[in-house]
Protein backbone atom coordinates (compact mmCIF):
# COMPACT_ATOMS: atom_id res chain seq x y z
CA UNK A 1 0.00 0.00 0.00
CA UNK A 2 1.25 3.73 -0.65
CA UNK A 3 0.28 7.45 -0.74
CA UNK A 4 -1.09 9.06 -3.67
CA UNK A 5 -2.43 12.43 -3.98
CA UNK A 6 -5.92 12.13 -5.96
CA UNK A 7 -5.26 14.61 -8.59
CA UNK A 8 -5.95 15.09 -12.39
CA UNK A 9 -2.67 15.20 -13.69
CA UNK A 10 -1.69 11.85 -11.72
CA UNK A 11 -5.05 10.22 -12.82
CA UNK A 12 -4.32 10.66 -16.45
CA UNK A 13 -0.46 9.40 -16.13
CA UNK A 14 -1.87 6.40 -14.12
CA UNK A 15 -4.19 5.90 -16.71
CA UNK A 16 -1.73 6.35 -19.67
CA UNK A 17 0.98 4.24 -17.69
CA UNK A 18 -1.59 1.33 -16.95
CA UNK A 19 -2.61 0.71 -20.49
CA UNK A 20 1.15 0.67 -21.47
CA UNK A 21 1.88 -1.89 -18.99
CA UNK A 22 -1.16 -3.87 -19.85
CA UNK A 23 -1.94 -3.53 -23.11
CA UNK A 24 -4.62 -6.79 -23.08
CA UNK A 25 -6.94 -5.32 -20.41
CA UNK A 26 -9.04 -2.88 -22.30
CA UNK A 27 -8.74 0.59 -20.80
CA UNK A 28 -12.35 1.05 -19.04
CA UNK A 29 -11.35 -2.31 -17.25
CA UNK A 30 -8.17 -0.72 -16.30
CA UNK A 31 -9.96 2.43 -15.22
CA UNK A 32 -12.26 0.85 -12.64
CA UNK A 33 -9.31 -1.46 -11.14
CA UNK A 34 -7.34 1.90 -10.98
CA UNK A 35 -10.51 3.60 -8.82
CA UNK A 36 -10.89 0.06 -6.97
CA UNK A 37 -7.16 0.30 -5.65
CA UNK A 38 -7.53 3.42 -4.10
CA UNK A 39 -10.50 2.36 -1.71
CA UNK A 40 -13.37 4.10 -4.62
CA UNK A 41 -16.25 1.35 -6.09
CA UNK A 42 -16.20 2.87 -9.48
CA UNK A 43 -14.00 5.24 -11.96
CA UNK A 44 -16.96 7.28 -11.98
CA UNK A 45 -16.93 7.89 -8.01
CA UNK A 46 -13.51 8.37 -8.18
CA UNK A 47 -13.75 11.15 -11.12
CA UNK A 48 -16.58 12.75 -9.03
CA UNK A 49 -14.28 12.55 -5.83
CA UNK A 50 -11.75 14.42 -7.95
CA UNK A 51 -13.96 17.10 -8.96
CA UNK A 52 -14.91 17.91 -5.30
CA UNK A 53 -11.49 18.12 -4.04
CA UNK A 54 -9.22 21.23 -3.47
CA UNK A 55 -6.98 20.90 -6.66
CA UNK A 56 -4.35 22.82 -4.73
CA UNK A 57 -3.96 20.10 -1.96
CA UNK A 58 -5.71 16.91 -3.74
CA UNK A 59 -6.46 14.35 -0.90
CA UNK A 60 -3.97 11.88 0.33
CA UNK A 61 -5.31 8.28 -0.66
CA UNK A 62 -4.10 5.02 -0.30
CA UNK A 63 -3.61 2.65 -3.14
CA UNK A 64 -3.26 -0.76 -2.84
CA UNK A 65 -2.06 -3.19 -5.52
CA UNK A 66 -4.01 -5.98 -3.99
CA UNK A 67 -7.14 -4.18 -4.61
CA UNK A 68 -6.12 -3.65 -8.15
CA UNK A 69 -5.02 -7.37 -8.94
CA UNK A 70 -8.85 -8.61 -7.00
CA UNK A 71 -10.77 -5.90 -9.54
CA UNK A 72 -9.19 -7.18 -12.86
CA UNK A 73 -9.65 -10.55 -11.59
CA UNK A 74 -13.22 -10.18 -10.97
CA UNK A 75 -13.40 -8.82 -14.45
CA UNK A 76 -11.71 -11.57 -16.09
CA UNK A 77 -7.72 -10.82 -16.29
CA UNK A 78 -4.46 -12.48 -14.74
CA UNK A 79 -2.03 -10.34 -12.81
CA UNK A 80 1.27 -10.13 -12.69
CA UNK A 81 2.62 -10.27 -9.46
CA UNK A 82 4.75 -7.23 -9.24
CA UNK A 83 3.65 -4.58 -7.47
CA UNK A 84 2.82 -1.97 -10.48
CA UNK A 85 0.38 0.10 -8.21
CA UNK A 86 3.57 0.81 -5.93
CA UNK A 87 5.72 1.25 -9.55
CA UNK A 88 3.17 3.84 -10.71
CA UNK A 89 3.50 6.06 -7.07
CA UNK A 90 6.87 6.33 -7.03
CA UNK A 91 7.49 6.34 -11.13
CA UNK A 92 9.37 9.54 -11.77
CA UNK A 93 7.68 10.63 -13.86
CA UNK A 94 4.35 11.04 -11.71
CA UNK A 95 3.81 14.68 -12.14
CA UNK A 96 2.55 15.51 -8.10
CA UNK A 97 4.12 12.06 -6.16
CA UNK A 98 4.47 12.55 -2.19
CA UNK A 99 8.06 12.60 -2.62
CA UNK A 100 10.90 11.73 -4.78
CA UNK A 101 13.88 9.38 -5.05
CA UNK A 102 17.25 10.26 -6.28
CA UNK A 103 21.46 9.90 -6.08
CA UNK A 104 22.15 11.83 -2.89
CA UNK A 105 25.03 13.86 -4.97
CA UNK A 106 22.71 14.84 -7.59
CA UNK A 107 22.25 18.43 -6.86
CA UNK A 108 19.48 19.18 -10.01
CA UNK A 109 17.50 16.57 -8.90
CA UNK A 110 17.37 18.00 -5.42
CA UNK A 111 16.97 21.97 -6.85
CA UNK A 112 14.41 20.81 -8.55
CA UNK A 113 11.79 18.65 -6.54
CA UNK A 114 12.50 21.40 -3.90
CA UNK A 115 10.91 23.81 -6.42
CA UNK A 116 8.13 21.95 -7.66
CA UNK A 117 7.36 21.55 -3.65
CA UNK A 118 7.81 25.03 -2.82
CA UNK A 119 5.37 25.83 -5.59
CA UNK A 120 2.89 23.15 -4.58
CA UNK A 121 3.01 24.24 -0.98
CA UNK A 122 4.37 20.70 -0.39
CA UNK A 123 6.37 19.17 2.31
CA UNK A 124 10.27 18.64 0.78
CA UNK A 125 10.07 15.05 1.00
CA UNK A 126 12.85 12.78 -0.86
CA UNK A 127 14.59 9.63 -0.29
CA UNK A 128 18.76 9.95 -0.78
CA UNK A 129 19.80 6.61 -2.98
CA UNK A 130 23.42 5.51 -1.56
CA UNK A 131 25.26 2.24 -2.77
CA UNK A 132 23.51 0.05 0.10
CA UNK A 133 21.05 2.45 1.89
CA UNK A 134 19.03 5.31 2.11
CA UNK A 135 18.74 8.64 3.64
CA UNK A 136 15.13 10.33 4.23
CA UNK A 137 14.97 13.49 4.19
CA UNK A 138 12.35 16.13 4.89
CA UNK A 139 12.21 19.96 5.09
CA UNK A 140 9.16 22.12 5.66
CA UNK A 141 10.62 25.26 4.32
CA UNK A 142 8.74 24.41 1.29
CA UNK A 143 5.60 24.89 2.70
CA UNK A 144 3.84 28.45 3.37
CA UNK A 145 4.43 30.18 7.01
CA UNK A 146 0.84 30.79 7.11
CA UNK A 147 0.52 26.86 7.28
CA UNK A 148 2.99 25.33 8.97
CA UNK A 149 2.03 25.59 12.44
CA UNK A 150 1.62 22.22 12.61
CA UNK A 151 5.76 21.63 12.23
CA UNK A 152 6.50 24.45 14.73
CA UNK A 153 4.62 22.50 17.63
CA UNK A 154 6.46 23.91 20.39
CA UNK A 155 5.15 20.66 22.61
CA UNK A 156 6.72 17.99 19.94
CA UNK A 157 3.63 16.22 19.61
CA UNK A 158 4.09 15.40 15.67
CA UNK A 159 7.91 14.82 15.81
CA UNK A 160 6.84 12.35 18.62
CA UNK A 161 4.66 10.65 16.27
CA UNK A 162 6.87 10.52 13.57
CA UNK A 163 9.58 8.93 15.95
CA UNK A 164 7.09 6.66 16.71
CA UNK A 165 6.22 5.34 13.30
CA UNK A 166 10.09 5.43 12.69
CA UNK A 167 10.20 3.12 15.45
CA UNK A 168 7.30 0.59 14.56
CA UNK A 169 8.40 0.45 10.62
CA UNK A 170 12.02 -0.22 11.31
CA UNK A 171 11.88 -3.05 13.83
CA UNK A 172 14.95 -5.19 13.39
CA UNK A 173 16.37 -3.74 9.80
CA UNK A 174 19.99 -3.77 9.18
CA UNK A 175 22.14 -0.95 9.08
CA UNK A 176 21.27 0.50 12.76
CA UNK A 177 18.88 3.16 11.16
CA UNK A 178 19.02 7.03 13.17
CA UNK A 179 16.46 9.54 13.49
CA UNK A 180 17.49 12.90 13.61
CA UNK A 181 15.88 16.77 13.69
CA UNK A 182 12.25 17.87 14.42
CA UNK A 183 8.84 17.87 12.53
CA UNK A 184 10.37 21.02 10.42
CA UNK A 185 13.27 19.41 9.21
CA UNK A 186 14.91 16.01 10.08
CA UNK A 187 16.42 12.76 8.40
CA UNK A 188 16.77 8.95 8.81
CA UNK A 189 20.19 7.43 7.71
CA UNK A 190 21.05 4.07 7.06
CA UNK A 191 17.70 2.57 5.48
CA UNK A 192 17.13 -0.54 3.59
CA UNK A 193 15.17 0.37 0.42
CA UNK A 194 12.07 -0.99 1.10
CA UNK A 195 11.69 0.20 4.46
CA UNK A 196 12.73 4.22 3.29
CA UNK A 197 9.98 4.07 0.76
CA UNK A 198 7.39 2.81 3.40
CA UNK A 199 8.63 5.45 5.80
CA UNK A 200 8.46 8.53 3.37
CA UNK A 201 4.70 7.50 2.72
CA UNK A 202 4.11 7.55 6.22
CA UNK A 203 6.07 10.61 7.54
CA UNK A 204 4.83 12.17 4.26
CA UNK A 205 1.43 11.73 5.25
CA UNK A 206 1.74 13.27 9.41
CA UNK A 207 3.43 16.34 7.32
CA UNK A 208 0.66 16.93 4.59
CA UNK A 209 -2.68 15.92 6.26
CA UNK A 210 -2.82 18.83 8.94
CA UNK A 211 -2.48 20.89 5.39
CA UNK A 212 -5.75 19.94 4.33
CA UNK A 213 -8.63 21.72 4.98
CA UNK A 214 -10.63 19.11 6.99
CA UNK A 215 -13.78 18.91 4.10
CA UNK A 216 -10.96 17.92 2.38
CA UNK A 217 -9.27 15.75 3.95
CA UNK A 218 -9.56 12.19 3.30
CA UNK A 219 -6.47 9.41 4.34
CA UNK A 220 -7.60 5.64 4.97
CA UNK A 221 -5.98 3.99 7.98
CA UNK A 222 -2.88 1.95 7.47
CA UNK A 223 -4.10 -1.50 7.24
Amino acid sequence: MVAWLLSPDNTAFAKSALRAELPSVKSSHLAEAFAASLGLRTYAALLARQKGANRLRPPLLHADNVLFAKRLAELGYAMPERDIIAELAHHPCMPIPCWREFPRRNIDANNSWYYQCKRLGLPNVCVHVGTKYRRLWWDCISVSPREDRHVRDQRGDLVCAMYEEFQSTVGPASGKPLFFGSAFAGSITSLLPSVARTLADRLFEQLYVPLLDPAQSHVEDWL
